[in-house]
């Protein structure tokens, strides 16, 4: 691959699939190697076993030779000294039995071995990428789409974990036999080794000559794989607006379009295999040919033997069957390859600034692991709020800032709403204090902790923050699943949906194990929102921050919700990006911005009280007038 294909080109908005050419990069090989790592010795040893394997089966040519010149009594015939020349029939007979009987058994141990081993280093591979993705800075997320990246972990890593499984096993097999072919062949002697030469460069050459074109292909495919697949989920995602507004035809002409792209790079892959195949049948039908004729006029002149012939005629068959299966697998090969190939472009992908990588890890990469940055990290100071200086952010470095010279300090145990118009900046200055996107000026300093400094960790930041989105999230999964991801008692989980007012959810059959549907379907929006608070009480974090969390429920469960957060809140630093002014009332600060700048920021009811005098705000188009209390 060449080294100016290790990122996908850029563009404003998507970045674009990325495009693989030339040979294999040497870190896939590094990766592939690492992944095996665990079991490298294993490894070896069972290829042992499938070497010793197949000589027992590939040599079994050898010693039908040397049965049918031990019957020879002409003067063609070989060498009266031979070793196998006082054997009778049974012990050839017996000498076959044993030989390929040890074949078959050590061949079952070999093939079952080998594709648990190929298993499991599939899984590290994929583990190992997984790990990385789920630290890719939100950049990667807003320009990828999702199903662009599902085709890495679907159809790419299917083409790795199919091959090294059963398939592998195979292809080492074929490969023994292929060269072990080529070495009985030329023990022969005088056709022997002309014939295995000839053979193996004959084959050899129509691979070389072949095997760019098959791997650009199955690259092709790859690329081509991914817009459809990107295409469909979209269109799954958005199926409801689809379908309301009419538009399926010009989704089905667009998955149409990208599909028939899909087939067309399949159609011209199968074309170039076809052309491949022709080629290796047309070469074993020429080496029979010629060493048929030629071990014929070398019978007649007595330079080979009659066992001589058989055995260069059987290798020669068997060889060509060997490597049409072979080149078969080789084409598999090349699309795991092209599958690892894409999966290591994720593993080493930058990640998040200040992020780490759990340790130990199996596969080496240049991203810090968390055992050199623990040492460096500092402490959080719970004496401190929110401290935001300064701060410029833009989401792209072509594209204008959404957030501007922001300055404001929210001290410890107090309360700061957020109002302005859509497009001022809110939401923006939310993903700024969870470090999701880099500062590119000034500071955010939470609890003391900076983002933007080489001894904050991300993650320590963000578990000092528990966060209630616009949009409750929920999993698949259960209930209790979704409430905590740590080692909660369930009596606390219990008690936490009570005060919340879930009360009745518990009363459902399975109580916390409960099951939850993609995307909470089997929840209304009210509880969805009130399980994502009940999340962020049981999370005990210091600081928490509400994006306009009210603004998708009724006025029953937006009353449940406000209870909840003053009563089980209490004390703790709070941020509300707010949709209706009266859950403000709360709020000890307002900061109001506008086109990525602070308006105004002060005391609430001084604030509120300008807010609504000087701007009419979509916010507050549907919303109560204010009234303080």
């Amino acid at each position: 691959m060449s080294l100016n294909a290790s990122l996908p080109p850029k563009s404003h908005f998507l970045e674009k699939e990325v495009q693989f050419r030339g040979h294999y990069k040497s870190q896939v090989w590094q990766s592939l190697w690492e992944a095996y790592a665990p079991w490298r010795a294993a490894t070896l040893a069972t290829l042992l076993i499938g070497i010793v394997a197949r000589a027992c089966l590939v040599g079994s040519a050898n010693v039908v030779g040397w049965w049918v010149d031990s019957h020879c009594n002409g003067s063609n015939c070989s060498s009266k000294d031979s070793f196998f020349k006082s054997w009778a029939a049974s012990d050839f007979a017996t000498l076959l039995v044993v030989m390929v009987a040890c074949a078959l058994l050590l061949n079952l141990i070999f093939r079952v071995a080998i594709a648990r081993l190929g298993t499991r280093a599939a899984g590290v591979l994929h583990d190992e990428v997984v790990v990385r993705v789920s630290r890719f800075p939100m950049s990667f997320f807003d320009r990828t789409p999702v199903g662009r990246a599902l085709t890495r972990f679907s159809s790419d890593f299917e083409s790795v974990l199919r091959m090294t499984g059963g398939p592998m096993g195979e292809f080492i097999s074929l490969s023994f036999d292929a060269v072990l072919s080529l070495l009985f062949m030329a023990a022969t002697g005088t056709l022997g080794l002309p014939a295995a030469a000839l053979v193996g460069s004959l084959y050899a050459g129509i691979y070389l000559t072949n095997r760019m074109d098959i791997r650009t292909a199955r690259r092709s495919v790859s690329a081509a794989r991914g817009p459809a697949i990107a295409h469909f989920a979209e269109t799954a995602q958005g199926s409801r607006s689809v379908k309301v507004y009419g538009r399926q035809h010009l989704f089905t002409r667009r998955f149409n379009v990208l599909n028939w792209n899909l087939q067309r790079e399949r159609i011209s892959q199968q074309r170039k295999t076809a052309k491949f195949s022709l080629q290796m049948s047309s070469a074993t039908a020429i080496s029979l040919l010629i060493f048929g004729l030629a071990g014929l006029w070398l019978q007649k002149n007595d330079s080979v033997s009659l066992g001589q012939i058989v055995v260069v005629l059987t290798q020669i068959w068997l060889l060509s069957t060997t490597l049409q299966q072979y080149f078969e697998y080789v084409l598999q090969l090349e699309e795991a390859l092209t599958g690892a190939e894409r999966l290591d472009d994720y593993l080493r992908r930058p990640i998040e600034l200040n992020t780490a990588l759990p340790a130990p890890r199996l596969i080496q990469t240049t991203h810090p692991v968390q055992e050199d940055a623990t040492a460096s990290m500092s402490l959080p100071d719970l004496k401190r709020g929110i401290e935001v200086q300064n701060l410029c952010m833009r989401y792209h470095p072509e594209k204008a800032r959404v957030l501007n010279n922001v300055t404001f300090t929210l001290p410890a145990g107090q309360s700061l709403g957020i109002v302005g118009r859509t497009g001022s900046g809110k939401s923006s200055l939310v993903q700024a204090l969870f470090a999701l996107y880099p500062i590119e000026d000034g500071s955010v300093q939470i609890c003391g902790l900076a983002p933007s400094h080489d001894t904050c960790d991300v993650a320590q930041l963000r578990s000092l923050l528990a966060y209630i989105p616009q949009e409750p999230t929920l999993f698949r999964g259960t209930l209790r699943e979704n409430l905590s991801l740590r080692d909660d008692h369930d009596p606390e989980l219990i008690a936490t949906l009570e005060k919340v007012g879930l009360a009745s959810l518990l009363a459902r059959e399975g109580g916390l194990g409960q099951p939850v549907h993609e995307r909470g379907a089997n929840f209304s929006a009210g509880q969805k929102q009130l399980v994502c608070l009940a999340r962020a009480v049981l999370q005990n974090a210091p600081l928490i921050v509400m994006d306009e969390a009210t603004s998708a429920v009724d006025p029953a469960s937006e009353e449940k919700l406000e209870w909840a957060v003053a009563e089980l809140l209490k004390g703790k630093t709070r941020v509300l990006v707010a949709h209706r002014l009266t859950t403000l009332r709360a709020c000890d600060w307002v900061l109001w911005m506008e086109a990525g700048v602070v308006k105004m920021f002060g005391p609430r009811e001084e604030v509120l009280n300008s807010y609504l005098k000087n701007s009419h705000s979509e916010l507050n188009a549907s919303a109560q007038p204010y009234a303080p209390g």
